[in-house]
């Protein structure tokens, strides 16, 4: 179970509109890596690396952010991108 799903399009709004005055599109594109990024740690989220003992990451693609998450038992807490 997810306890926050992929972090909410508002809050991700000031980086989308920065990438879409760099370029048309690329804000979607931003959004999709953060959304496949998310899916991936529903999949398998001890796949990752991990950064302390409770957190852990995962990088998003063509973008430089990771994605910070804790697992507690059957649980994925998305902290931080």
């Amino acid at each position: 179970m997810f306890a926050s799903s992929c972090p909410r399009r508002q809050s991700l709004k000031p980086l989308e509109i920065r990438y879409a005055t760099l370029e048309p599109g690329l804000e979607r594109e931003f959004y999709r890596s953060v959304a496949v990024c998310v899916e991936q740690i529903r999949r398998d989220p001890e796949a990752y690396p991990p950064l302390t003992e409770d957190v852990r990451k995962i990088r998003t693609r063509r973008f430089p952010y990771v994605l910070l998450y804790a697992v507690e038992g059957e649980t994925v807490f998305v902290l931080r991108l």
